[in-house]
């Protein structure tokens, strides 16, 4: 059942433990929408065009799948809560300790 989030219903929605509205999935799920959601509902096919390259965005079809069979876009990825993320220092560190030699 999809239910249509609506701002001044906020208070109706339980936060996560960290305090966020949307966990990670639900977050991930709306970005899916939305990038999946961007199609031509024009009643013209349309051209696009990047460094010498034409595309036909066809009635009806999504944006993302032109640019996926294109190859200018390759892979969606989720977005990462940059506060959260693992940084490469920390990796580096904990890394480093693994491959300490023992003696």
């Amino acid at each position: 059942m999809d239910l249509q989030f609506e701002w001044e219903d906020v208070e109706a929605f339980v936060r996560q433990p960290d305090g966020s509205l949307f966990s990670w999935f639900e977050r991930f799920q709306c970005y899916q929408q939305l990038l999946h959601g961007i199609v031509n509902k024009g009643k013209l096919d349309l051209t696009l065009a990047l460094d010498g390259e034409v595309s036909v965005w066809e009635v009806g079809e999504p944006l993302l799948k032109v640019l996926e069979s294109e190859g200018i876009v390759k892979q969606v990825f989720p977005l990462h809560d940059e506060i959260k993320r693992e940084t490469p220092e920390k990796l580096g560190v904990e890394l480093a300790q693994l491959h300490k030699p023992a003696y």
